[in-house]
């Protein structure tokens, strides 16, 4: 089973990772072949993060079982094989709709000094972290495959599901854009 992290929140807007347990039903499914775009009436509220906003819009294109996770990312994993097309076009369908409002330059530089201190604390926890680069190449990175993070080099693909969820709260990667 594949886990969501916070970063991973972000990299949604771009495609959702998928992961979780429970069978899915896609009502659009079962509905005719719409002749126009779906209609959304999703209205995200100023406290939802980005991960609850493509939960709620998804759910409202006939999505079930949606679960926002204790760590920002969204279990996704109970939707079958034979659904994952269907299921990435409404993705996207979402993140037409309510598209990320891009950083300003100041605000990316502000992210970098919140990943610098992320990876600091995760250093002092002993986790080895790969090299910070300069803040004019994460300012050039910033929103590309090439984007540093500091998380990177602790997560859930480096240690136990208990341990990432105790790094993770002791030093909780910057808050990303909602």
């Amino acid at each position: 089973m594949k886990k969501t992290t916070p970063v991973a929140v972000l990299a949604a807007a771009i495609a959702l990772s998928l992961a979780g347990c429970a069978p899915a039903t896609n009502v659009a499914e079962t509905a005719a072949a719409p002749s126009a775009a779906p209609v959304i009436n999703f209205t995200p509220t100023e406290e939802d993060t980005r991960a609850d906003i493509m939960a709620g819009c998804l759910t409202e294109l006939g999505w079930e079982g949606l679960v926002v996770n204790w760590d920002g990312g969204i279990d996704t994993g109970h939707i079958p094989e034979e659904q994952q097309d269907q299921f990435q076009a409404d993705s996207a369908t979402c993140i037409e709709a309510f598209p990320v409002v891009p950083l300003t330059d100041a605000e990316i530089r502000e992210m970098y000094a919140a990943e610098v201190a992320n990876s600091d604390c995760l250093v002092g926890l002993g986790y080895a972290m790969p090299q910070t680069p300069t803040e004019q190449t994460y300012v050039d990175t910033y929103g590309t495959e090439n984007q540093w993070f500091a998380m990177v080099g602790a997560s859930p693909q480096t240690m136990k599901e208990e341990t990432y969820k105790d790094v993770f709260t002791t030093c909780p990667p910057p808050a990303w854009q909602e």
